[in-house]
């Protein structure tokens, strides 16, 4: 009796079969933008770039995704008036509901956005992602506050050190 599976070139293509469905599964995967400092991290938009992004896919008619990139709302005074801010809430991530596959395509576009460093599970390397459960809860939390958390950053002469 042939163990198949013994054959090493068997086992690699097993391998790889599974690698290529890996690369097809749809999962909330997280990604990052780059830090670039505070001066210009209000220029750099993860909502305003993949909504550009899903508005060009429609009109080609590619593969459509979905994200998540909550934003809070800051009030601060500027100039004497007190204006808000929408900022994103976590400042360099964005999850991504779609494949690995059609997240290296939209890279082309879109080159700022990186997945995260590949972890291990089960002997076998991936980019981390959330269930859509992991993702539910995560998304209910930001709509109970209409996807906007509001926060006050007071004057600095008015905080007290200590």
């Amino acid at each position: 009796m042939m163990n198949v599976l013994r054959d090493g070139r068997s086992e690699r293509g097993t391998a790889q079969v599974g690698k290529r469905h890996d690369l097809k599964t749809v999962r909330w995967y997280v990604l990052t933008l780059p830090t670039t400092g505070v001066a210009r991290r209000d220029r750099i938009s993860p909502a305003k770039s993949l909504d550009a992004e899903l508005s060009r896919r429609k009109r080609r008619g590619e593969t459509l995704f979905e994200y998540f990139a909550p934003s809070y709302v800051e009030v601060r005074k500027v100039d004497g008036k007190m204006v808000n801010t929408k900022r994103p809430l976590l400042f360099n991530y964005v999850f991504i509901r779609s494949s690995v596959e059609e997240i290296f395509q939209m890279k082309r576009t879109l080159p700022l956005y990186n997945f995260l460093p590949r972890v291990s599970s089960g002997g076998m390397a991936h980019f981390p992602y959330l269930s859509d459960d992991e993702m539910g809860n995560l998304r209910w939390v930001a709509e109970s506050y209409s996807n906007e958390l509001p926060v006050y950053v007071p004057d600095s002469d008015r905080l007290l050190k200590g």
